[in-house]
Order: structure tokens, then sequence, then C-alpha cells
């Protein structure tokens, strides 16, 4: 019997004293590598090396082992062999009071707090002797993730709350909850005004028809369709934008009052440090004049904030609902603002972002994490962070397995559906959570987006 252990160098006393007891029983163990890598290192390949002839990986839980990205990596990995094999090897040990990570969810764990240590500890000789399999917890039976997001999680949360240390990064989710229309309608309905240009005798219904057959017979990327756009707009670009963001007249969401709540400062708390968002809409600065909390539209370089006033970042341009659009401003909408962006490390919105990842704790909301610019920098940041803890969080939605595997029959892939969506989506979102750490992001999942409101109020809770 060969046991392979996963832990904290910080928590080395303790792992010490459970090795202590699996020796005196005649179990053999092996430990993991220090909690960081060389430079340029093989992840994959270092941890194959160290425990890749053993029988069990005991993963040792604590605040110092979901804080170390490299404990992570190791601990994601393992588990990528594990829904890849033909059986189940890891066995979580709990040390301190944290959130079991996502893909260790669906099995027990040996609870060796406090007083528990000695008993549970023996527990585990004797799982391991026996040659037990983890104990599973159907994917069904899972706690809500509303209410296991995790002590972890929303207490790191919470703690940056209090401190004023609080900054939300939101993306395009915040918006179209209230109302403005996402990317693709955003860009048929630019394309109709074009288009209403070059013939205007054309009936509404027949222009909508007509951008319909543009987007699918060309099928150009989005960047690419709206640097057009641009162009063919000309100095009226910025202006057809903003009558295109406001033509529903959006308003509010569950979604925005839960932000605004964060941004209210009390007697007791202080409000979130600051907001950066990439979306060029006014609605988040609407709703917090309505509750009459002072605030700040900063768009570009040299703009400042007072000490009362919650400063937010629009780093992509601002278009407000009313009033003079700022011609200084560069909205980045088109691939020749993307690359401005990508090419200039200095521009004042790269830096403006860049400050907030390293010294803040940032919760990315309604954001996709796919943008190209913003992956460089969250790389950038948890690169030049000696101790590469994960400092943020960003809510993801799990995937749902009946989807999936009605997804893989109508593939034509018959037999054993839901045991391949099964796998399938294991994967997938263990392969996001990789993802996500190594570019020092907690990810805590939800079941639907609606979940997220009640998750931002519960950190305003004492």
């Amino acid at each position: 019997m060969k046991v392979f252990f996963s832990y904290s160098d910080k928590d080395q006393a303790t792992v010490d004293r459970v090795v202590k007891v699996l020796a005196e029983a005649g179990i053999e163990t092996v430990a993991s590598e220090p909690d960081h890598a060389q430079w340029g290192e093989n992840l994959i390949e270092r941890i194959n090396q160290g425990g890749d002839d053993a029988d069990y990986l005991i993963v040792v839980l604590s605040p110092n082992y979901l804080e170390s990205a490299w404990r992570q990596q190791e601990l994601a990995t393992w588990r990528l062999k594990e829904v890849g094999g033909d059986r189940s090897f890891i066995l979580p040990i709990l040390i301190e009071t944290v959130e079991i990570p996502s893909f260790l969810q669906d099995r027990s764990y040996f609870d060796l707090r406090g007083a528990a240590f000695a008993p549970a500890v023996q527990s585990l000789v004797d799982a391991l002797r026996r040659g037990d399999a983890p104990a599973r917890i159907s994917r069904e039976r899972r706690e809500p993730p509303c209410e296991v997001v995790g002590v972890h999680s929303l207490d790191n949360l919470r703690e940056a709350f209090a401190k004023g240390n609080l900054s939300l990064f939101c993306g395009a989710g915040i918006s179209i909850s209230a109302g403005i229309p996402g990317w693709s309608v955003l860009l048929k309905h630019l394309i109709s005004q074009l288009f209403r240009r070059v013939d205007q005798k054309v009936a509404i219904d027949t222009r909508s028809s007509i951008v319909d057959v543009y987007q699918r017979y060309f099928n150009l990327p989005p960047v690419v369709i709206a640097q057009y756009l641009k162009n063919g707009l000309g100095k009226d670009f910025k202006e057809t934008v903003r009558g295109a963001l406001y033509a529903g007249s959006p308003g509010s969401s569950p979604l925005i009052e839960a932000v605004c709540e964060l941004c209210r400062p009390q007697r007791e708390r202080k409000a979130i440090n600051s907001i950066v968002t990439f979306n060029f809409d006014d609605l988040v600065e609407q709703n917090l004049a309505k509750n009459r909390i002072r605030y700040k539209s900063i768009y570009r370089e040299g703009q400042r904030s007072v000490a009362s006033e919650l400063p937010i970042y629009h780093v992509h341009g601002f278009l407000p609902r009313e009033g003079e659009i700022d011609e200084r401003q560069e909205l980045v909408f088109s691939s020749d603002a993307y690359h401005t962006q990508f090419i200039d490390p200095f521009s004042w919105s790269n830096l403006t972002q860049l400050n907030h990842l390293s010294q803040t704790t940032c919760l990315f909301v309604g954001l996709s994490m796919t943008d190209p610019n913003l992956r460089r920098l969250l790389d950038v940041s948890m690169r030049k962070d000696p101790e590469k803890t994960l400092n943020h969080f960003v809510f993801k939605r799990r995937y749902d397995v009946q989807d999936c595997a009605a997804a893989i029959a109508s593939a034509g892939i018959l037999g054993g559906a839901e045991e391949h969506a099964l796998k399938l989506v294991e994967t997938a979102e263990i392969l996001e959570e990789k993802d996500a750490n190594a570019l020092g992001l907690n990810l805590i999942w939800v079941n639907e987006f609606c979940e997220i409101p009640a998750i931002l109020h519960s950190l305003t809770e004492d």
C-alpha cells in the first residue's frame, strides 16, 4: 500500500502527525513537492513523477492549501487522471474549516478537526487497509451552490469587503440582466442602421431579414463586423451605438440592485473599493443615483474621484444615456481598438486593471473570462505574485449533465449517453477550474445566474 500526500508546506506539522500514524500501521507514504515550481517546469510531468504509482492520493484541505495555485493545479491534474481511469482514488481529509473544492464535492471526507483527529485518522487507516473506494455523493444530491459556496470563498470576500478592499469587475451579464442588448443583438441593430443608409426605401421587416442573411452568409467574426460598422458609420458611430444600447429603455435588475447594495457605505462598514466595468452603459450609475450614492464615472486618463465618491472605471469606454459623448475617449468595440489595447501595456485601461488586480481582491461578475487582454493581465498579475495565491473570484454556471447527454445522443452516439455526459461535464469543469486557478481565480459555481444576487447580498451580512 502506497499513499501520496498533497498538502501545503504550511501544514507540515499536522501532516507529520497523520503520516506517523499511517507509518505505524505499515502504510507507505510519499509527500508532494514544495508549494512552488521552477520557471518553465512541466507541472503534469512533475506531479506524475511524484506519485504516479500511488494507490491513493490524500488531499489535506486547509485555507493554506486552497490559497496555493500550485496545489490547485496539482489537485486538478490528479482529478483528471481519476476521471479518465476506472476507479476513484482521491481521499480528502479536512484539518480546518474550508470550502470543499468543487471537483471534490462528490465525495465524503475524513474530518480531522479538533478532538475528532484521533478517531478520524484511525478511520482513514482502516479504510486504506480495506482498500475502500472513496465514498461518493451523486451530483444531484449535492447542496445548492448558493448555500455551500463555502466558508473559505465567502469569508475571504467578506473580509475584503469589510476592509474596503473588494473591487467588482463587471461584464455584459450585469447589463444584459437589466435589458441592455447582448453582443449579437447590438451588432444586428448597428448593421440595420448601416443598411438604412444604403437603401432608405427598404421596409424595416425586410431590412431585418437582410441583416440575418448578412450575418449568416458572410459569417465574419464579431470584432471584424464591428470594425466594418465603425468605418461605415463614421462620425455617427458612437451615437449610433448609444442609440442601440438604450433602445429598449433598460433600467434595473436584481443583480444591479445587489451591486448597488455593495456600493452603499454604512456606519459599521465601508462600501466596495471601486467598480471596473467593461460595459459602455450607465445603468449602474443610474441606479446609484436613485439610491443617493455618490460616484464618479472615469473613462479616460487624467480623470479622478474624490474620497466621498465611488470610482467607476469604464475601461472599454463610456456612453451615458444622456448628454454629450466625450470624443476624446476610445470605445474598445472594434478590432483596431482591441489591438491598440493589447499592444500598449502602459495604456490607462491596462494600468487601471493591473492596479486593481495587484492591490485589491477582485470579484468578477457577468464576465465569461475569455477576453484575451483580460486573461493576459490576470496572468501578469499572477506571475508577479511570489506566493501565487488565489486572490480573486469569479462566478461560473455549472453544466447540466442531462443537457449534455441529450447533445451526445443527438450526435448519433449510441449507448451510455448519460455516463459519457457525466465524465465530459466533470472533465470540462475540472479544466475550467484549473485554468481559473492558473490565473489567480477561485471559481464560485452556481446552478443558475439568478443565484448571484443572493450571494452578493450575503456579503453585507454580519
